[in-house]
């Protein structure tokens, strides 16, 4: 009988264990994915401020675009 325990004592130490090994494996994998969601954030942040930029810059081209032409016109 008692081997019978200790054999089933080991037996779940072993899926203990892996059990174990697969929580530190998922762990590290939303870790991973933290990261990987607080870089999406970082980057997309970036291109909404580069958006804005290029959309300025668009405008204000414009503007000096037409004023170019303006004064062709009275030259």
């Amino acid at each position: 009988t008692q081997y019978i325990i200790y054999s089933e004592l080991q037996t779940v130490n072993k899926h203990l264990d892996h059990l174990n090994t697969t929580m530190d494996t998922m762990l590290s994998s939303v870790k991973n994915m933290e990261k990987n969601i607080e870089n999406i954030s970082a980057n997309t942040d970036v291109l909404a401020h580069n958006s804005a930029l290029t959309a300025y810059y668009s405008k204000l081209n414009a503007e000096l675009t037409s004023s170019l032409g303006y004064m062709m016109a009275f030259k």
